[in-house]
């Protein structure tokens, strides 16, 4: 797989039938499609559903301004059908100012999940972030998406920071 997303094949446990290409404005309707499995069933923070469910919708539409050096993908499956987004871009640790990459987006259709599109996905993002000679991926996932933070630490992701809210 290349750090440009050409649509090279995976290897190391994906299907060899999946590939990851990079993001075009005719794969939006599949991401307004599937972007609102992002939104939280619960969070700790007091925010409006409606408002929150809003920012996604927005996101699905490509209304939101994306960062620099941001660049989305797709993976795709044997027919080229789409079967989930990735959105990533350069980001800096707020510590040490040291490059990494960090994973906006990874949200993968309902009926794709256990096929390797989020796995094919993360592996990209991190080969991504290798060819821009960043040292880590770094992705937010909510505290209560027990199956993401799973999936996550799967593929050897860990727990960095933990943020903590009170709602007043």
């Amino acid at each position: 797989m290349t750090g440009e997303g050409t649509g090279s094949r995976l290897s190391e446990g994906v299907s060899p039938a999946l590939r990851v290409r990079p993001f075009t404005e005719e794969d939006r309707p599949f991401f307004r499609g599937i972007v609102d499995r992002l939104v939280p069933q619960a969070a700790a923070a007091p925010r409006d559903p409606a408002a929150f469910a809003d920012w996604f919708r927005r996101l699905g539409a490509g209304e939101l301004e994306q960062p620099p050096g941001a660049e989305a993908f797709v993976a795709v499956g044997p027919t080229d059908e789409p079967l989930g987004v990735l959105m990533i871009h350069p980001d800096r640790d707020h510590f040490t100012g040291h490059g990494r990459a960090y994973v906006e987006v990874l949200v993968v259709a309902a009926e794709a999940e256990g096929r390797g599109a989020g796995q094919a996905l993360m592996r990209h993002a991190e080969a991504w972030a290798r060819a821009r000679g960043f040292r880590e991926v770094d992705l937010d996932v909510f505290a209560g998406n027990d199956r993401a933070r799973a999936f996550y630490e799967r593929l050897g992701y860990r727990p960095d920071h933990c943020r903590m809210v009170k709602p007043l």
